[in-house]
């Protein structure tokens, strides 16, 4: 999981820096709004990771900051689903993974990426759909789980 939240916090970083989209290309405020949401969606993540990490709840040794393992399973399902509707949203809005799509602004752009295949009224559903169900993970993310000793 470690590699793939610096996987997730790279990407992140290279699609907030000042890059040329392809001609064509989606209107700003689609692809500035993925972006936005696939920031959020990746401190989420590590907050989701940190609290997954934690030791388990309910052992006779547990620390006072532990997890519910029903909690982390919620977690679980709701990284999922956010993950889905990402890669759903990036499909429509930029024609290609998010990760495609930066390599294509350092490049000539090939195929269809960087090309939207879905109209506005699908691509805003699309944006939905994904702060949704990033609101969903984030929502299923507990401050602190005290218990044990």
């Amino acid at each position: 999981m470690r590699k793939a939240l610096i996987a997730l916090g790279t990407l992140v970083a290279l699609l907030s820096g000042c890059v040329s989209p392809p001609p064509g290309s989606p209107p700003p405020s689609a692809k500035t709004d993925l972006f936005e949401v696939e920031a959020t969606f990746t401190g989420a993540i590590s907050m989701a990771g940190a609290y997954v990490n934690l030791p388990a709840c309910g052992l006779p040794n547990s620390p006072k900051v532990c997890k519910d393992p029903g909690i982390a399973g919620k977690i679980d399902l709701a990284v999922t689903s956010a993950t889905a509707a990402l890669a759903t949203a990036e499909r429509l809005i930029l024609g290609c993974t998010a990760v495609q799509y930066v390599a294509a602004t350092a490049t000539p752009p090939t195929g269809a990426c960087g090309q939207p295949v879905a109209d506005q009224t699908a691509q805003q559903q699309a944006l939905t759909a994904v702060q949704s169900a990033v609101n969903a993970l984030q929502a299923a993310i507990p401050i602190i789980q005290s218990g044990g000793n």
